[in-house]
């Protein structure tokens, strides 16, 4: 009975010590807090985010500049953040989340606002040359930033300043999406239009396009020659009228002036001139035989002139050919011009040989003080009958039947 007894309290006793080791008082969880909320502040300006019990807690922080964790420094029960400095220089949204664990305690987010310190601008105008008469434009745009290239605040005011000859006009207009800028359209003068902004005091540097004419009206020409004789040596000068845009502003220097002669032939033939101070010259060689040229010019594919007639003389009335060395020698001249001289060096002469009335060749030759010679040898020509036509100056001879010897 004794040990029955003693079993039984062993027994007890062993419920009792496994119930006493089982059994762990529930500790309370600590909750954590931020002691100051931080909802904006200045670019460049401490941030430092203080918790309450975040003991073995990170700080995750991340904007458009990049993300980052961060360490505390732990005082008693308290832990402070400190976030990095480059953090603090981008304007935008800046998100926090305190992390213990891989677990999120607390999140939230601070403005990053546009720093007080002085307004910079950048500042961009263009095209830099516009037509004139009120249609075309430049594009003026000022993008401010603050010491650190954020964007000042949306609606910062910028003062937009455009001069024109006598006339300054100042229009504000207010920053949004990041830039302010304005459509400055051209006056119906030429001339150059001057631009600079202000924005918080801060001035930009001054930016210019020019106003150039618009696209030439129909104007006139003229020529001039010292003599109307027709002896490819003196030469024939065109000249333009001052030629203007509608609104009377005189064509840009360098516009390109073709000169259109057509000939009795119908044959087309050009010359070019550019304009300075409006008014564009060309020239052109006389012809070396009687010629009438219908002449008229145009700026292509915008204005166009009127028509001159020019009439070319004869300048030769004959010339002189004989036939030596067994005919294998041609001499002509001394061929003469208007006043009895002789022609200009460079006076064309051709001659066409011609065997059984079959063209065999075409020589060209230049006149040098009025003569021209022919030499035709016996290693190209053989001993035979040939026809020769001679012509220059617009005067045609023919010899028939002449024989070339050995």
């Amino acid at each position: 009975m004794y040990k029955n007894l003693q079993h039984i309290s062993i027994l007890l006793l062993l419920v009792f010590l496994i119930s006493a080791t089982s059994y762990t008082p529930k500790k309370e969880s600590i909750a954590v807090t931020l002691i100051q909320k931080i909802d904006s502040s200045k670019a460049t300006q401490p941030i430092n985010l203080t918790f309450k019990n975040a003991d073995n807690c990170l700080l995750y922080c991340n904007n458009s500049f990049g993300s980052t964790l961060i360490a505390p420094d732990t005082k008693s029960d308290t832990s402070f953040f400190k976030i990095p400095d480059h953090f603090t220089k981008k304007t935008g949204v800046l998100r926090w989340k305190l992390i213990k664990n891989n677990n999120e305690l607390l999140s939230g987010t601070i403005e990053i606002l546009p720093s007080n310190t002085k307004t910079h601008l950048e500042t961009y105008f263009g095209p830099r040359s516009i037509l004139a008469g009120g249609n075309d434009f430049s594009m003026f745009v000022a993008v401010p930033t603050d010491s650190y290239d954020n964007p000042v605040k949306t609606g910062t005011d910028v003062f937009i300043n455009h001069q024109f000859l006598s006339s300054i006009k100042t229009d504000k207009v207010p920053t949004k999406n990041f830039i302010s800028w304005k459509n400055i359209f051209s006056n119906k003068p030429a001339g150059r239009i001057l631009v600079s902004s202000i924005c918080n005091n801060t001035s930009s540097k001054e930016l210019t396009t020019i106003v150039y004419a618009n696209n030439p009206t129909d104007f006139t020409i003229s020529a001039k020659r010292n003599h109307d004789f027709s002896d490819g040596n003196q030469i024939t000068y065109f000249q333009t009228s001052v030629i203007k845009d509608q609104y009377n502003n005189i064509v840009s220097d360098g516009t390109l002036v073709e000169f259109n002669i057509i000939n009795k032939e119908k044959m087309l033939l050009k010359t070019f001139g550019t304009t300075i101070k409006g008014i564009a010259q060309a020239k052109m060689l006389h012809p070396d035989h009687e010629e009438i040229w219908t002449v008229n010019a145009l700026v292509p594919g915008m204005a166009d002139s009127n028509s001159i007639k020019l009439r070319y003389k004869q300048v030769l009335k004959d010339f002189y050919v004989e036939f030596t060395n067994g005919n294998r020698e041609i001499n002509i001249g001394v061929l003469t011009s208007f006043m009895e001289q002789p022609v200009a060096d460079g006076f064309i002469v051709k001659l066409y040989l011609f065997k059984k009335d079959s063209l065999i060749e075409t020589k060209i030759k230049t006149s040098f003080k009025g003569k021209v010679s022919f030499k035709l040898s016996k290693d190209f020509y053989a001993s035979d009958i040939y026809n020769f036509k001679l012509e220059s100056g617009g005067i045609i001879k023919e010899f028939s039947n002449i024989k070339l010897d050995e």
